[in-house]
């Protein structure tokens, strides 16, 4: 994001998007943001419907694992984009034995059982008032992953394993010491995270 001159940012929980605008503020404040960045209050899913804008790049995390139903994101994410536009998504690490039992052990204490991915209303859309359907940290595998970009017309998919750092030390000094230690490590089973990209 530091790098792009416009950014636009969509949320349909109204207190997770006060917390983006304080940290969007904070970076700002520090120079570390320099982007025009616009946060909007609205369902990811009918985005496509409202503004019939195309973007370059298309990027959520920890995102994909929430949507129901999924096949519906990807076709809006596809029509998003630009012709060889470029979507990435990130989310857990399911082949990293480590990063699979925190996983397991954080979903377990949250809700008593491990039925990952199920579903249920959350809050309602902020355009016709209609609730909102959330799955609970639904993974995808790397051939699920591949079934969706065949399905929605993309013609490119691959696959990352980044060790992240804390987002707290954000920066562009941040960036380039993480893309080192990616560089070094950067193995399926290593790696605390998955990020896909997709090519249109």
């Amino acid at each position: 994001m530091l790098n792009f001159k416009n950014v636009v940012g969509v949320e349909v929980f109204q207190d997770r998007i006060n917390i983006a605008q304080k940290r969007l503020d904070y970076h700002k404040n520090n120079g570390n943001i320099k982007s025009s960045v616009k946060i909007m209050h609205e369902n990811f899913l009918n985005y496509n419907t409202i503004h019939k804008e195309n973007y370059h790049k298309i990027y959520c995390y920890d995102v994909l694992t929430h949507i129901h139903p999924i096949d519906d994101a990807f076709e809006n994410i596809y029509k998003s984009l630009k012709p060889n536009g470029i979507f990435v998504t990130g989310d857990w690490n399911m082949y990293n034995p480590i990063t699979y039992y925190n996983f397991k052990k954080l979903f377990t204490s949250r809700f008593g059982h491990f039925d990952y991915g199920f579903v249920h209303e959350t809050t309602n859309d902020p355009k016709n008032n209609e609730p909102v359907l959330m799955a609970e940290e639904a993974m995808w595998s790397k051939n699920q992953y591949k079934d969706f970009s065949k399905r929605h017309g993309f013609r490119k998919v691959e696959f990352f394993y980044p060790i992240s750092l804390p987002t707290s030390i954000f920066s562009e000094k941040f960036i380039f010491f993480e893309n080192i230690l990616n560089k070094l490590f950067n193995t399926k089973f290593t790696g605390r995270e998955l990020f896909v990209k997709f090519t249109k």
